[in-house]
């Protein structure tokens, strides 16, 4: 997997961009399409997106460049008690996130992409 211009995306470090693209090569070595999901985190908006301001842009950019199919769950709307701190789902929160991602990528892969992106857009 080439490197493209992987630095001008999210700000990894070296040993997380070698182990990202050690997981592309060798899905690619075995036909299988990663998809990049972006998990729910409480309170996105007020929280997250001020400190990350251009992280969903960059990913799109990244998956795009890639041809990797990218979820964004980021500003989905769970209510708090789904959520062990501001970042990290609970048992609860995770069960009923898993069951979504299930349903989503079931859907996406009988080719029903109306809930999300057909083409990873800005």
């Amino acid at each position: 997997m080439q490197n493209k211009t992987f630095n001008k995306y999210i700000k990894f470090n070296e040993e997380d961009k070698a182990y990202l693209f050690k997981i592309l090569d060798l899905c690619s070595k075995y036909s299988i399409q990663p998809v990049f999901y972006g998990a729910p985190i409480y309170e996105y908006a007020l929280r997250f997106k001020p400190s990350y301001p251009n992280f969903h842009k960059e990913i799109i950019l990244l998956a795009n460049e890639f041809n990797i199919e990218y979820l964004n769950f980021m500003e989905e709307n769970y209510d708090k008690s789904f959520f062990r701190d501001r970042t990290h789902m609970n048992y609860k929160g995770s069960i009923n996130f898993t069951e979504k991602l299930i349903k989503v990528r079931a859907d996406n892969i009988l080719g029903n992409k109306a809930m999300m992106n057909p083409k990873n857009k800005q």
